[in-house]
């Protein structure tokens, strides 16, 4: 039940952004976003990764971590300043979020020359969950 609560809080937190229109966000395992003539869209995933064991008692308690990705977009020609704000508060959105034993903690951005259409910032946000 952890990665589903993982995938839940998550996407409710991406839903609850208000920074970008509901229609330009894309997330995991559902339709793509229709790129927009102009403006910014993005697609979201989560990465799973290992799964550690923290403590033991009675029995062990572990510790799940994994990275949240935000790929944005934006199409050659409309600058870089519309991206690079809404990378910033991505940022700020998702950094320390925390939401029963989910942790999200400080995120980043990693700028990508994309493809000969569009431009692209990846926003990655790094998470704890203890089981």
């Amino acid at each position: 039940m952890s990665k589903e609560f993982i995938r839940k809080s998550i996407e409710k937190r991406f839903a609850a952004f208000t920074g970008l229109d509901q229609y330009s966000k894309g997330y995991e395992n559902r339709q793509d976003v229709k790129p927009p003539i102009s403006g910014l869209w993005a697609q979201m995933y989560i990465t799973h990764g290992l799964r550690n064991i923290t403590s033991i008692s009675d029995k062990p308690c572990t510790r799940r971590t994994g990275v949240v990705t935000i790929d944005v977009f934006v199409r050659k020609g409309q600058g870089t300043a519309n991206i690079n704000n809404l990378t910033d508060s991505l940022e700020d959105w998702f950094s320390f979020y925390q939401e029963g034993s989910l942790w999200l903690d400080a995120a980043r951005t990693i700028n990508d020359r994309g493809s000969d259409t569009y431009y692209q910032s990846t926003v990655y946000i790094p998470y704890t969950y203890d089981d």
